[in-house]
Order: structure tokens, then C-alpha cells, then sequence
């Protein structure tokens, strides 16, 4: 395991006991509810340089601190090819830019690991990963993983009181620590909201 591996997930690790506490110090608000769990799926399309556009399968679990901030753990997958396959796991917090209606601006931030495997016999990689091929390599297969910054934007769309569907696009900054390679993906999930919601008219 890589040093920004290792960072990656120490900063996973932080964040969770990090926002755990900020839930368990909220206080009684005016709404029916003061936290909540989703568990969503999700299918999109990822874009990044030197690449096809690549169908994507996810899904993920969420904890809603209060009704401004969520946390969020998700993973996506590309669909895999003959020769190549990706898949990203984020850590992200999600804020609310509006009070609670049916539809709900966001933005977030957060950190993950992509995974990207390779076959170095079908052809040139992205230039991200092809540089850091030794010249005399041998190996036909080679898998990278590196850590990523993520940027999230979308709405919220409360279609029932348990259902949430969420049109959203992310851009992953992923790094090796010397270069950057970005993939942005442009997906909708589909939530099942465990607690009951109750919007404001």
C-alpha cells in the first residue's frame, strides 16, 4: 500500500468520527426529524482524457447529520472492456443550499481512491498512466491506485416521502502525487430515505 494510500484512508477514518460527533451534538430542531440513512443506487456515464465514455454502476449508504449537511460513502464502477476497467470510492460531504422543499440544490467535496487495470498489449494508455510504465516492462496487465479529490454538484428531488431521486455531476482529481488526471461523471441516484421526511411549503 502506497504513503497517499495510506493518507487516503487515515482522512476516511478522521472524517467519519469527525462528522459521527457532529451528528451526536445536534440539538432538537423544528422538523420532524433531526438525522436520517439512505441507501442509493446510481448509473451514469464517466468522461476523462484519452478515454471512451464509459457507463457507470453505483450505489452507496448516507448519514444526514441535520438538514444543511450529509456524509456520504459510494462507490462506482465503469463497465469494464476487454482491455481496461476503473473504480472509484469517494468519501463526500454533501450541503444543502436551501432549507427543505421538493427540490434541493447541493454542493460537496470530499476524498476517495480510484482504481484503474490496464492491458499494456491493447494499445497507448492515457498519458497519466502511461508514463509511469518502465520502458522494459513485460507485465500485459497493470492495475494503478491512486488517491482522488472529489467535487460534486446536483438537486435533490424528493418524489416521496422514503424516495429521493438526485441528478448530480463529480469531477475526481486523481493523482499520483507528481500529476493530475481528472474524470468527471454525470449520474442519477435513486435513494430510499429510512426515516420519514417532511418538507417545508
Amino acid at each position: 500500500m502506497t504513503r497517499s494510500s495510506v493518507l487516503v484512508i487515515g482522512g476516511f477514518v478522521v472524517a467519519y468520527f469527525a462528522f459521527a460527533s457532529a451528528a451526536s451534538a445536534q440539538g432538537p430542531t423544528d422538523h420532524q426529524w433531526s438525522h436520517g440513512t439512505t441507501l442509493f443506487a446510481s448509473a451514469g456515464a464517466a468522461m476523462a482524457p484519452s478515454a471512451d465514455t464509459r457507463a457507470t454502476l453505483g450505489g452507496g449508504f448516507s448519514w444526514e447529520v441535520n438538514h444543511h449537511l450529509s456524509v456520504e460513502g459510494a462507490g462506482n464502477w465503469l463497465v469494464p472492456r476487454t482491455d481496461d476497467q476503473g473504480f472509484a470510492a469517494d468519501l463526500t460531504a454533501l450541503f444543502n443550499l436551501t432549507r427543505p422543499t421538493r427540490v434541493v440544490p447541493f454542493v460537496g467535496g470530499g476524498v476517495g481512491l480510484y482504481i484503474a487495470s490496464f492491458d499494456t498489449t491493447a494499445g497507448p494508455l492515457p498519458e497519466f498512466y502511461q508514463k509511469r510504465l518502465p520502458q522494459d516492462s513485460v507485465v500485459t496487465h497493470r492495475t494503478f491506485t491512486d488517491p482522488t479529490f472529489v467535487f460534486t454538484g446536483g438537486f435533490d428531488i424528493l418524489a416521496k416521502s422514503h424516495l429521493s431521486i438526485r441528478p448530480n455531476v463529480s469531477a475526481r482529481l486523481v493523482t499520483d502525487g507528481a500529476n493530475t488526471y481528472w474524470v468527471t461523471v454525470a449520474q442519477v441516484n435513486v435513494a430510499y430515505h429510512f426515516e420519514l421526511h417532511e418538507t417545508v411549503r
